[in-house]
């Protein structure tokens, strides 16, 4: 079972090789990515905003709001030693 499975990958592997040549880049490749670099990276269009920037946000206050308390305060057992 094992020749046959490694006679199998064999078989696969050397078909997908010749099948799909991967190391190959057309001239039209060439040409996209050097005109995706002079366009994003060599070239860039900076869009002008009539955006401001964000006002002031008003920080919290620290502290402990209680809202309501309902129950009694029970110390923990774990930790009351008296």
């Amino acid at each position: 079972m094992k020749q046959f499975t490694l006679s199998l990958i064999m078989l696969f592997t050397a078909c997908r090789a010749l099948a799909a040549p991967a190391g190959i880049v057309t001239p039209d490749e060439m040409q996209t990515k050097n005109q995706w670099i002079k366009t994003h990276l060599l070239e860039p269009a900076f869009i002008e905003s009539d955006s401001r920037p964000p006002e002031a946000a008003v920080l919290p206050v620290p502290g402990l709001d209680v809202y309501a308390n309902n129950d009694p305060v029970i110390h923990s057992s774990k930790y009351f030693f008296c």
